[in-house]
């Protein structure tokens, strides 16, 4: 099954963002906001993920959606 590219751009931009805060190691990022890690490395490497942890990252990273999407 081919990766969709739209997910690969959604983990690459969220991926930016939790740099962005300071975060090097994303596994510190994940246990901060309490988000399996395993679960965050598969949606930073554009796996099929469920919107509440979508909507969990983006609490964590504070932007809403309506700002993520227009600068992706």
């Amino acid at each position: 099954m081919e990766q969709d590219n739209r997910l690969v751009s959604i983990g690459a931009k969220l991926k930016e963002l939790i740099k962005a805060k300071g975060y090097v190691n994303m596994e510190h990022f994940a246990h901060d906001h309490q988000i399996n890690r395993v679960t965050l490395y598969k949606v930073l490497n554009g796996s099929n993920f469920q919107m509440s942890t979508f909507l969990k990252l983006l609490d964590a990273l504070d932007i809403d959606m309506k700002n993520f999407f227009l600068e992706l």
